[in-house]
């Protein structure tokens, strides 16, 4: 919790507003970079959840554009796989995160992100099963709408989370 009662120290490492210590008016310290293994590592699920939120439509962008240029989506399995993958990484990372927001103004709205972000690992992995089956292939765009609309979910809700 930072010092105003918020929760927003836990998610996102904005500009210090209400929790800077130094006067009004008075020059700040410029920012000292951690370690960078503590950079990458720290609030992992900050940094991986980009990774599905981007793969995702670009892998399905690639499956619709295969309707009308063959070959177009060849990289579209690799891209779902990643895409999974990294949606697996978010999901565990944010679950240590989570615990941040226990009792405070935003534990409804965590527990909402981790519903849709749950339901998002597990829509990417059932996308990415069905990229390795061949008979799936002609009607793998469709489970990438599906997949991809509940990552924007996720999205949307832990975009509240860390900013709103």
């Amino acid at each position: 919790r930072s010092a105003s009662g918020s929760h927003s120290d836990s998610m996102h490492a904005g500009p210090p507003t209400e929790r800077s210590t130094a006067a009004v008016g008075a020059p700040e310290e410029p920012f000292a970079m951690p370690p960078m293994e503590d950079a990458l590592m720290h609030h992992l699920h900050n940094k991986v959840v980009h990774l599905p939120i981007v793969l995702a439509p670009v892998a399905l962008l690639l499956l619709l554009m295969e309707r009308s240029r063959p070959g177009a989506g060849s990289a579209a399995p690799w891209l779902i796989g990643a895409a999974s993958l990294a949606g697996w990484i978010a999901f565990f990372a944010g679950r240590a995160q989570a615990g941040a927001f226990d009792d405070g103004p935003k534990e409804w709205l965590v527990g909402m992100h981790q519903s849709w972000g749950t339901a998002a690992a597990i829509a990417l992995s059932a996308w990415a099963a069905l990229a390795l089956w061949p008979p799936a292939r002609r009607r793998l765009w469709l489970a990438g709408m599906i997949a991809t609309a509940v990552v924007f979910a996720a999205a949307f809700y832990g975009g509240l989370v860390a900013h709103g």
